[in-house]
């Protein structure tokens, strides 16, 4: 479960709670020339893995609705959070949609439940 969503405004880093849930893994997705760099920093089980790759790829294709599905790479690497990154909703949830919806459509949140 993708827990924060950070963007440099071409980039999507996801972040969800690790196996043991003491920590955060990290996958980076990016567009590549022809599909899609996802770069990991999980460490546990070939499961968590693709668990994490697969969140990770669908998020990104949530937040970027209108790019069509390609093909997807993947590498291990260490990713650090950068000062320069923005934290957005996560992809997806009540509040992500809420914000697409607009400022002038807040009432849309009282028909989902949401307090702000």
């Amino acid at each position: 479960m993708i827990t924060a969503a950070f963007t440099d405004g071409e980039m999507l880093i996801c972040a969800m709670p690790s196996e043991r849930k003491n920590g955060l893994y990290l996958a980076m997705v990016r567009p590549e020339r022809d599909g899609l760099l996802v770069t990991h920093s999980v460490s546990g089980s070939t499961k968590q893995q693709r668990t994490c790759i697969k969140e990770a790829v669908a998020c990104y294709y949530m937040w970027r609705w209108w790019k069509q599905r390609t093909k997807v790479t993947v590498k291990s690497a260490s990713i650090v959070l950068q000062p320069h990154w923005i934290q957005i909703p996560v992809p997806g949830t009540v509040p992500d949609i809420i914000q697409q919806i607009g400022e002038d459509e807040w009432h849309a949140a009282e028909y989902f439940g949401c307090r702000f």
